[in-house]
């Protein structure tokens, strides 16, 4: 069985301000500019999409759930820094 493996280069850090997503590059997304957060799934193996306002749709590469049994418990934090960071669960 082959499992693909990713640097650990690759994966998210939050911020009071934005989310960074670190990768082959760097990017920062202001939490206000985040419309919305989704679980795809695709194979069995589920990953985080990062809708933002300008149309985007950025998937992070990590946390995935097929490296990472955590994944669920990342997901929920991820989620409520967003929360947070937009002003509350209602974006006020």
């Amino acid at each position: 069985m082959v499992v693909p493996a990713l640097p650990s280069r690759y994966g998210v850090t939050l911020t009071h301000n934005c989310l960074v997503v670190l990768g082959n590059r760097r990017r920062e997304i202001a939490w206000r500019d985040i419309i919305g957060l989704e679980i795809r799934k695709a194979a069995g193996i589920r990953t985080v999409v990062v809708a933002v306002s300008d149309g985007r749709r950025i998937v992070l590469r990590a946390p995935m759930s097929l490296l990472d049994r955590r994944f669920d418990h990342k997901v929920q934090v991820l989620t409520d820094w967003w929360a947070a960071g937009r002003g509350g669960p209602d974006g006020a």
